[in-house]
């Protein structure tokens, strides 16, 4: 992961294909984040989903 200092936040592709030990490292940044594709707010997290229907 680049240096957090040197980001203004993280946005995250999909939620299944991160490990455990990345998500981790990415939470640890206490950089805003959000996941795009996929419903993560049950698990604390942002995200966007688009409704194509």
């Amino acid at each position: 992961m680049p240096d957090p200092a040197a980001l203004s936040g993280i946005i995250m592709i999909g939620y299944q294909q991160y490990s455990p030990d990345r998500l981790n490292e990415v939470k640890k940044s206490g950089l805003p984040l959000v996941f795009v594709d996929t419903d993560t707010l049950k698990l604390g997290y942002c995200s966007v989903v688009a409704d194509c229907g």
